[in-house]
């Protein structure tokens, strides 16, 4: 150890690498002392880092690393054992956490004074407290002046300040309760005056220690974070979304409650010993929360829960969350019909289950498997994913059949699973047979082109438009969309509308030609799946010829009427089955007017053909565009445009794609947008 710190101080090293150096060749065993709490031991590797020039910079590191500062008794011995090497350590320490809790405080105030509308920063600087400071507010008949003039006043001090005093450790405390309160402030303003000291976060304690800091600086951090949607059970998440949501014109009692239960819920489900909970616990919390979720209670979100937190942070959404969170007390408890009733009941809004519950449902069916119980686990899945319109649900179930296959009875399963996996690997290893090799000068200079104009924003990605910036295929849609006329309408779909349109036509070929019971149990091996197993396979194509050949020979005889019609049966009959969540992206009148356009160039059909053959959309082109607004019994007309921003190029799929578009009919051409003046390009961003 001693050689080695020499070597690693050699005048020829960089500090850099010295320090790099230095930390590879203590001993190992000092951090495994301090898991195991032997803190003699752990010295011993201090005092010899402690004769190191750099010492201050390389104690930094290894304290840092092993977590030591956050440790009350360690730190005072180390204090003893070199009182100076302490005094720069702690110093430089500091001040690179005061600099980190200043950005962040300019930071989460910055955003924070973003939401506010000009009543509420006049009401923010009339409390008690601001006039209490003596505060100059400048009133302006801008509202970006008196945010600016807001956040001026919350981050006036200087940070460099607090370095100057010998209680330096205390002051950062000091400073990040500021910053706690000042984020309290503007939540109460936010939150309509009813901020609850009850139902907030967990105020700091008072300890005069390291770990004072930590908690205070994590509540910071927190609180930056109640702009953000959360799609999980999270603390974070309730400590922003419920004070919010009180600003609802009803339903003030009840979010407050379902909060506290939530809070609540969570901090136990996430304790370390399980005797701090009972299934009699998990059953008396869910009452009010089960309550809600039964009666389908779900207040709409105010304008700036909608606007940033999204459409799901209501009340429904935080009972069915805090529902799961009493789920998986009951299930750390071996409670586990327990805790199946309690998923399930989170299942019983209109939003249906979600993947994360399913996802949860399963490693329960697996906890019954291990418990020797599988037909308990079978049923539970089946149970739960009957109950989901999700289309990838199913497909996640086989590696669960593989997992606890072994404790079932009998070669059925097995068989079954085997098969899902081999259709699976099929899907994945299927070569497309539009990988051709490259494509001749000749059949490059004979695609339609077409060069537009545009400015970069900052990041270089993002495009500057009328209203904001934009990626670059929207901004295309833009100018198409303004250069075709008003009776345009477009999207950027990369694909995705020409195969929810494949998907609808193809609606009703669930059984191979002459299929019976027998074959039906093949291809559906489970009761939940109404997608056969074979479906995005090559082999979907030569298991139904005959079906196949008379649905294209019934499309062929029909009129565009009659097209119409059989699309909109069609998109009816499976829109709310598991099939119906492949095409359901799209409304029926957009795959109605997009089919009578490809059926009125002759290119429909052609194009199911390469569909089948092709087992993938990759490559189509980025925008489609087409005349809205047009009768059944007339044509609209169709074009579709492949977007590139500079420096890139056609690859090999899209220009197979092109030439085949273009083959049966259709109006294809690549659209290149360049910078119109790139000397401008970084401050026009909107």
């Amino acid at each position: 150890m001693d050689g080695g710190l020499e070597a690693s101080n050699s005048p020829g090293l960089p500090l850099g690498v010295a320090l790099r150096r230095l930390i590879d060749e203590m001993n190992r065993n000092s951090i495994r002392n301090l898991l195991a709490n032997d803190e003699g031991k752990c010295f011993d590797s201090l005092e010899k880092i402690s004769k190191c020039p750099a010492a201050n910079v390389a104690a930094h590191l290894f304290l840092r690393k092993s977590r030591l500062f956050f440790v009350p008794s360690l730190f005072v011995k180390y204090a003893e054992f070199d009182s100076q090497l302490l005094e720069q350590l702690q110093h430089h320490h500091i001040a690179t956490e005061i600099r980190m809790a200043a950005l962040a405080e300019a930071d989460i105030i910055h955003q924070c004074v973003d939401v506010l509308t000009r009543a509420e920063i006049e009401s923010l600087m009339d409390t008690p407290k601001m006039r209490a400071k003596g505060v100059a507010f400048k009133r302006s008949s801008r509202l970006k002046d008196m945010r600016c003039c807001l956040i001026e006043i919350l981050t006036k001090s200087q940070p460099d300040e607090l370095l100057e005093t010998d209680a330096a450790f205390l002051r950062i405390e000091l400073d990040v309760k500021s910053l706690y309160h000042k984020l309290c402030d503007i939540l109460c303003i936010l939150c309509g005056g009813k901020w609850s000291q009850n139902v907030s976060p967990p105020r700091i304690e008072e300890a005069h220690d390291g770990h004072q800091y930590y908690r205070a600086f994590r509540v910071s951090e927190i609180l930056a974070t109640f702009r953000t949607p959360a799609d999980h059970f999270e603390t974070n998440a309730f400590t922003g979304i419920a004070p919010l949501l009180w600003k609802s014109t009803a339903g003030v009692e009840l979010a407050v409650d379902a909060f506290r239960q939530s809070w609540e819920i969570h901090i136990v489900s996430h304790a370390p010993r399980k005797g701090m909970i009972s299934a009699e616990w998990v059953r008396a919390k869910s009452a009010l929360l089960n309550d809600i979720i039964l009666a389908g209670v779900d207040f709409p979100p105010s304008e700036e829960v909608r606007l940033y937190m999204g459409e799901k942070c209501t009340i429904l959404y935080i009972a069915r969350s805090a529902l799961a969170a009493l789920a998986n007390c009951a299930k750390r408890v071996q409670d586990l019909p327990l805790a199946q009733s309690l998923y399930l009941k989170c299942t019983q809004s209109p939003q249906g289950v979600s993947l994360k519950i399913a996802s949860v449902c399963h490693q329960l069916a697996l906890c019954y498997a291990q418990r020797n119980s599988p037909m308990a686990a079978l049923r539970l899945m089946e149970d739960t994913l009957s109950q989901s319109i999700s289309y990838t649900a199913p497909f996640s179930s086989t590696n669960d059949f593989f997992r606890f296959s072994d404790a079932i009875d009998g070669k059925t399963l097995m068989r079954l699973a085997d098969r899902l996996a081999i259709e699976r690997t099929l899907q994945t290893l299927h070569k497309p047979p539009f990988r051709w090799n490259a494509f001749r000068g000749t059949k490059l200079n004979m695609l339609r082109r077409r060069v537009i104009q545009g400015v970069r924003c900052g990041n270089r990605k993002r495009w500057s438009r009328r209203e904001g910036s934009c990626s670059v295929e929207d901004f295309a849609l833009e100018y198409y969309l303004s250069a075709l006329g008003p009776s345009w309408t477009g999207v950027h779909c990369e694909g995705s509308l020409i195969s929810s349109l494949f998907f609808v036509l193809l609606a009703d070929m669930r059984v191979p030609d002459g299929g019976g019971d027998d074959i039906w149990r093949y291809f559906y091996p489970c009761r939940f799946r109404e997608v056969p197993v074979d479906f995005g396979s090559p082999k979907f194509v030569s298991h139904r010829k005959h079906s196949l050949s008379e649905l294209f020979h019934s499309l062929g005889s029909m009129a565009a009427q009659a097209v119409d019609a059989h699309i909109r049966s069609k998109y009816d009959t499976f829109k709310d089955s598991q099939y119906g969540e492949l095409y359901s992206s799209f409304p029926v009148d957009t795959l109605s007017t997009v089919a009578r356009a490809l059926f009125e160039r002759k290119a429909l059909i052609p194009l199911m053909h390469f569909m089948l053959l092709e087992c993938s959309t990759s490559g189509l082109p980025d925008l489609w565009l087409w005349t809205a607004g047009v009768e059944a019994s007339s044509a609209p007309s169709l074009r579709c445009v492949e977007v590139k921003a500079p420096n890139d190029s056609l690859s090999d799929k899209q220009r197979a794609w092109i030439h085949v578009l273009s083959s049966i009919g259709v109006c294809v051409e690549v659209c290149s947008v360049t910078e119109a003046n790139p000397k401008e390009s970084v401050d026009r961003c909107g």
